[in-house]
Order: structure tokens, then sequence, then C-alpha cells
């Protein structure tokens, strides 16, 4: 899991994977990791990262909170408070998530 999170954050840094990322479920796939992983810090911060990457899409962010992206990433940040990594990744995936058309 660790390992398949840490593809998915390299494959999604780049936009013109994001297609073949999403075509696989990486969402479900990336969440349900984070959701059986608890403990595993990198399992954490990759699986923030891809939905950082992948929350600069509204489509995205749409389907990221709809499955229990946001829950996930508060989780992994709460478990894993004096981690900085988890704390950046969740932090920047919760600022993707947070953007809506019309504002920013």
């Amino acid at each position: 899991q660790r390992w398949g999170c840490g593809a998915l954050r390299n494959l999604t840094r780049k936009k013109k994977c994001w297609k073949h990322v999403l075509d696989t479920e990486c969402i479900k796939v990336v969440n349900r990791a984070m959701r059986m992983y608890t403990a595993d810090i990198h399992v954490q911060q990759w699986g923030c990262a891809v939905l950082q990457s992948l929350a600069i899409d509204e489509f995205n962010r749409e389907r990221i909170r709809e499955l229990g992206g946001v829950e996930g990433v508060l989780r992994a940040m709460q478990e894993h408070l004096h981690d900085v990594g988890v704390q950046r990744g969740g932090c920047r995936a919760l600022l993707n998530l947070a953007f809506t058309q019309g504002y920013g």
C-alpha cells in the first residue's frame, strides 16, 4: 500500500497522467488505503499528496468529497499530529479541496 500510494503520488503530479490514474479508480483506492493503514505515515502522507494533486480539478474535488476524502485527510492529520509531512500534505489537500469555482 505504501509503495502504491507513492507511485500514485508521482503520477498525479502531472496533469497529463490524471486520466489514466482516474480510470483505475485512484480516489477510491487511496481512500481505502488511508482508512486501512492509519498507522503508516507514508500511506497517509502520500495519500494526502495524491488527493492534493487531483483536487486541483473541479470534477476531481467533487469526487474526492463524495468519497470521503476530506474525512480521510482529517483522520490522517489527527492520527499523526507530530509528523510534519502528514500535516503539510493534509493542509495542502484541504486547501485544494476547499476551493470552489467563482471564489479565489
